[in-house]
């Protein structure tokens, strides 16, 4: 199952706002991945018809105290992000883990919209 948040700001708004968030509930967040349209041709974005990407796309691991990191992926597109949980069955992390980053993100959502979060499962999947 995925999750998602959707936020009205950019993607390295979205991605800072999480990142602080995440840290001030003391869990530790690293960007391991960002990327900021794409140089090539071969880019396929699924919001715009152009071959230049203009999205930005990070993945933050964040690490509990002890045990594996949730992962989530920030995919901003002009001023709409959306912050997803990936979930992977095959090595789930802790579901206190999801459960604290959901809210938070959540909580993100309200700071970045000024507006109650919108929290969407994934199409084809139910809530655990």
């Amino acid at each position: 199952m995925n999750l998602v948040v959707s936020l009205e700001c950019s993607g390295e708004d979205a991605a800072q706002w999480a990142q602080r968030s995440l840290g001030q509930r003391g869990l530790h967040v690293v960007r391991s991945f960002d990327l900021l349209g794409s140089e090539s041709d071969a880019c396929s974005c699924p919001y715009h018809g152009t071959p230049r990407c203009t999205c930005q796309y990070s993945v933050l691991l964040v690490y509990p105290a002890a045990g594996p990191p949730a992962v989530v992926t920030v995919h901003g597109h002009e001023s709409h992000t959306r912050l997803e949980i990936v979930v992977d069955a095959n090595s789930p992390p802790n579901a206190d883990l999801i459960d604290k980053v959901l809210e938070t993100l959540a909580e993100t959502s309200v700071a970045c919209n000024g507006l109650p979060s919108d929290l969407v499962p994934e199409a084809g999947t139910s809530p655990a």
